[in-house]
């Protein structure tokens, strides 16, 4: 036939090839989703997004064994690793999008480093106080510690402040209220929109299953 079909080069399995995606995958590359400004998703758009196009709520290292591809990353369910190919299609049935972004070439002699270290703090629960807490970790918390042995990332206060109002949303003093805490304003931590504004990273693309050839 003259004419060609088009599916998603959608694979399940224990592992994808970076073949399998839109762009190449390397080792020690950043995964970067978007915010879909629903619940917390929407609150850390407001107290973090900065004017950047995108806004992230949560931020994943890949790691390389062969030819898989695992995310390993601090979620709801722990501190884990997961196949990329699950990850992608989760998020983007959330309606979410995941960029990709690389260290310079500079500082890539730390990802060997930091994914031995990452992968150290898999099993670990959620810190949803997002308290520093060698115990559990969040998202970007998980990465900056992976990273910081070469301080590739940097701690910083957080803001949970509305960018616009000025003031603490109602969804964090709600969060905190639940755990007997208060809202911790200017303590050391770090986010995924500030992780990804970093200098010392360029942005690689969207990630997205690519779409192939298919000849009846």
């Amino acid at each position: 036939m003259d004419f060609k079909h088009f599916v998603i080069g959608i694979s399940l399995s224990l592992g994808m090839t970076s073949s399998g995606f839109a762009i190449e995958l390397q080792n020690g590359d950043l995964v970067f989703v978007t915010t879909n400004h629903q619940g917390i998703s929407a609150a850390i758009d407001s107290a973090t997004h900065q004017g950047q196009t995108l806004s992230f709520d949560h931020v994943g290292l890949v790691s390389t064994q062969g030819h898989q591809f695992s995310i390993l990353h601090a979620d709801e369910a722990g501190s884990r690793s997961e196949n990329i190919s699950i990850f992608l299609s989760r998020n983007q049935q959330r309606g979410k999008q995941v960029y990709v972004y690389r260290l310079k070439p500079e500082y890539q002699s730390s990802i060997a480093q930091a994914i031995n270290t990452a992968k150290t703090m898999l099993g670990k629960p959620y810190n949803f106080s997002y308290i520093l807490d060698d115990q559990r970790y969040y998202c970007s918390d998980f990465v900056e510690r992976a990273f910081r042995k070469d301080q590739i990332f940097h701690l910083q206060p957080m803001n949970f402040k509305n960018l616009k109002t000025g003031k603490i949303d109602d969804y964090w003093i709600q969060l905190y209220a639940r755990q007997g805490l208060d809202v911790p304003q200017d303590q050391p931590g770090t986010n995924p929109n500030d992780l990804s504004k970093s200098e010392k990273l360029q942005p690689i693309g969207r990630l997205k299953f690519k779409t192939i050839p298919v000849y009846p």
